[in-house]
């Protein structure tokens, strides 16, 4: 059973691999010669990797602040999540990561708490961002609106009930 389905087992650490496939919307603005910023937001549906394959759990929305260097296309950033289960019980958490265009930002993601029956929720783990917002080139316009898409993963995110 996954942190979002109804479980009896609470107050028992446990382990997850996640994702969503994401659309974003926000603004880039070029800060430097060769260094861009992209702040906006990123929302999709989550689904819970089990054995029985992905299974819809709720819905994701995470803000993003990324800092783009349009010359090799590495990246860093950081933001915050929202994950809404389908019974309306939340959980919030916040991430910082780093890399390349193609390859995704990958870093840590923690869990911070939550309201309803996840409240009290704690937890850590790996994550990855790998959306289109790294093609942001070095003539992008002073500022811009970007619509972008992508996939955002955890793998063996670990999480306790209290």
């Amino acid at each position: 059973m996954s942190f979002l389905a109804p479980s009896p087992a609470q107050s028992e650490e446990a382990e997850i691999n996640a994702f969503s496939v994401v659309r974003g919307k926000g603004t880039a603005l070029r800060i430097g010669e060769k260094l861009g910023t992209f702040v906006g937001t990123l929302e999709g549906p989550l689904y819970i990797d089990g054995s029985e394959g992905p299974v819809r759990a709720g819905t994701i929305a995470c803000s993003s602040a990324l800092e783009i260097r349009t010359e090799d296309r590495a990246h860093q950033g950081s933001g915050h999540c929202l994950v809404t289960a389908e019974d309306g019980g939340e959980i919030y958490g916040q991430y910082t990561c780093s890399g390349y265009f193609l390859v995704g930002c990958s870093g840590r993601f923690i869990i911070t708490g939550g309201s309803g029956r996840l409240a009290g929720m704690s937890g850590e783990g790996p994550m990855t961002v790998r959306t289109s917002i790294g093609k942001l080139g070095a003539g992008t316009a002073a500022t811009q609106g970007v619509e972008a898409e992508g996939i955002v993963f955890w793998r063996d995110l670990k999480y306790k009930l209290p």
